[in-house]
C-alpha cells in the first residue's frame, strides 16, 4: 500500500529517509513554490501521515537580517535516527551549512566560518550519534568528506570537532553513511579529479573498493556488519551497476547474485542490518525499485552473513 504523504502547501516534496518508529524526514515546497524546506513527517495513533512540520532550518547567514537571498530560504533533511536526531543541511549560493536537530527541536549548525559550509549526510544510532558529510572550502568545488561527534545533553545537540576524513589523491570527497562501528563510506576522487571511486573509511584509513572494471564507483550505504553498497560503472563504462562489498571479499555485481535474470539492478540506496538492499533497476523496458531479501541456504557464500539474494520487486509505480 502506497501512502502519499503532504506537502507544505507547495508542489512538490521528496521523501529521503525513515526510521522505525516512522518518523519521516526529506523536503517539500512551500505554498507558492517560493522556497523548499527540511520537513517531516510523522504518523498519529493509527498511523496515519496527515500533516507535515516545517523544521524551520535557515542558512546561517553572517547577516541575519539578509531574507533577499533566495537560496538562503532552502533546507533538506537527509536522515533522521532512532532516537530523532535529523541532520541535512541549509542551503546558500556557494554551498551551505551542515547542520543536526536534536529530539527537543533545537538546530545546531557546523561552522561555515572554518569550513566554507555544506551538508549533514548521515547519522548513526550511537549513544553520542556520529553525522557524516561534506564541507565546501571555496567556491571551486573543492569539497572534503567529515565524520563529526555529537553529544545530545536534554534533546540538545552540540557538535564536537569536525573530522576531514581525507580523499583518494583529489580534491573532492563526500561521505555518504556511517555505521555505528563508526565507518564511513562515499566517494572520493583519485588524483586528477576526473575519476571517483568508492571508499571505506575506519580508524583514520581510507580504502579504495575499486569498479567492477568500469571508471567511477560510489558507496551509498553501509550496515553494522561492515557490509557496502552502491554502485559502479562496468567495463567500458556503458552502464552502471550495483554492488556489494566486503572486508576481504571482492566488490560484487549484485546482478551476478540474484535469482532473476530478467531484471538488470542499476544502483543501491541502503542496505539495513537485516541485509535487505534497496535500489533502483531496469527490467522490461522500464525503471523500477527493488527490495532485494537474503535467502539462507546451505554451504552458500558470505554474502549477507549466510544466504544469496531473493528478488522482491516493487514494480507497480516507476521509480
Amino acid at each position: 500500500m502506497m501512502t502519499p504523504l503532504p506537502s507544505l502547501g507547495g508542489t512538490n516534496s521528496i521523501a529521503k529517509n525513515i526510521n522505525d518508529s516512522g518518523q519521516v524526514v526529506g523536503e517539500s515546497d512551500v505554498e507558492g513554490d517560493s522556497a523548499r524546506h527540511a520537513v517531516i513527517w510523522e504518523p498519529d495513533e493509527e498511523g496515519i501521515y496527515n500533516t507535515v512540520e516545517d523544521l524551520h532550518v535557515k542558512y546561517e547567514d553572517p547577516d541575519p537580517n539578509n531574507d533577499e537571498d533566495p537560496w538562503g530560504r532552502n533546507s533538506n533533511a537527509n536522515d533522521i535516527n532512532e532516537s530523532g536526531v535529523i541532520v541535512g543541511n541549509a542551503r546558500c549560493e556557494f554551498g551551505g551549512n551542515a547542520y543536526v536537530i536534536g529530539q527537543n527541536g533545537d538546530i545546531a549548525y557546523f561552522p561555515a566560518s572554518e569550513w566554507g559550509g555544506g551538508g549533514g549526510a548521515a547519522v548513526n544510532d550511537s549513544d553520542s550519534p556520529l553525522v557524516v558529510g561534506y564541507s565546501r572550502t571555496d567556491v571551486n568545488e573543492v569539497r572534503w568528506g567529515f565524520v563529526c561527534g555529537v553529544e545530545i545533553v536534554d534533546g540538545t545537540p552540540q557538535p564536537r570537532d569536525m573530522l576531514d576524513i581525507g580523499t583518494l589523491g583529489g580534491q573532492v570527497t563526500r561521505a555518504m553513511d556511517v555505521n555505528n562501528s563508526g565507518q564511513v563510506v562515499g566517494a572520493a576522487y583519485l588524483d586528477g579529479d576526473l575519476v571517483r571511486h568508492a571508499y571505506l573509511w575506519e580508524d583514520g584509513t581510507m580504502t579504495d573498493l575499486g569498479t567492477l572494471g568500469g571508471t567511477n564507483s560510489t558507496a551509498r550505504g553501509i550496515d553494522d556488519l561492515g557490509q557496502v553498497v552502491g554502485h559502479s560503472d562496468v567495463s567500458g563504462d556503458s552502464v552502471v551497476h550495483a554492488i556489494l562489498w566486503k572486508s576481504g571479499f571482492p566488490l560484487y555485481d549484485l546482478n551476478d547474485l540474484i535469482d532473476d535474470p530478467a531484471w538488470e539492478l542499476r544502483t543501491v540506496c541502503d542496505i539495513n542490518d537485516l541485509g535487505q538492499i534497496v535500489g533502483e533497476g531496469f527490467i522490461d523496458g522500464e525503471t523500477h525499485g527493488f527490495l532485494l531479501n537474503p535467502v539462507p541456504i546451505p554451504a552458500a557464500v558470505w554474502l549477507l552473513g549466510s544466504g544469496l539474494i531473493g528478488l522482491v520487486a516493487i514494480r507497480r509505480r516507476p521509480v
